[in-house]
C-alpha cells in the first residue's frame, strides 16, 4: 500500500525528507514520543534506517530525518525525483526512487526506477 509520493523538493534534498499528513495514518509513534525509528528497504533490498518525526505542538507534520541524507547521497536522490514510501502486508516499509524520463506514454511522463549501484 502507498503511504506517500512526493516530488523531491530542496528541502527533501538537503535537510530532511517532509511527509504529508496522512502519512501519520500509517506510523505507530510510542505512547508520548514524537519519533520513531522506520527500517525501510530500498528497491536493491538495502535496509535503512530513518528516524521519522513529528512536530510536538500544533500541526503534527510528519518528516524523515536521522539517516536520511546518507540515504540522499547514496542514491543521489536530486530535487524532481519521485520518492515512494510503501507499506508493505507484513508491515515493513519499502522506498523507491523514481526519475522522469525525456520521454512520454499517452500523454503522461514516464519515470523509471533509480537505483544507484
Amino acid at each position: 500500500m502507498e503511504v506517500c509520493s512526493k516530488i523531491a523538493t530542496l528541502t527533501d534534498t538537503r535537510n530532511r525528507l517532509e511527509l504529508p499528513i496522512e502519512t501519520l495514518n500509517h506510523i505507530v509513534f510510542p505512547q508520548g514520543q514524537h519519533y520513531v525509528d522506520l527500517l525501510v528497504t530500498d528497491s536493491s533490498g538495502q535496509p535503512w534506517t530513518f528516524s521519522c518525526c513529528k512536530r510536538r505542538e500544533g500541526y503534527p507534520k510528519p518528516c524523515l530525518r536521522t539517516g536520511w541524507l546518507v540515504f540522499v547521497r547514496s542514491k543521489d536522490v536530486r530535487i524532481g525525483d519521485r520518492i515512494i514510501l510503501r507499506r508493505l502486508d507484513g508491515g515493513e516499509f519499502k522506498i523507491e526512487v523514481k526519475r522522469r524520463t525525456n520521454f512520454m506514454l499517452f500523454g503522461e511522463n514516464v519515470w523509471v526506477d533509480f537505483v544507484v549501484a
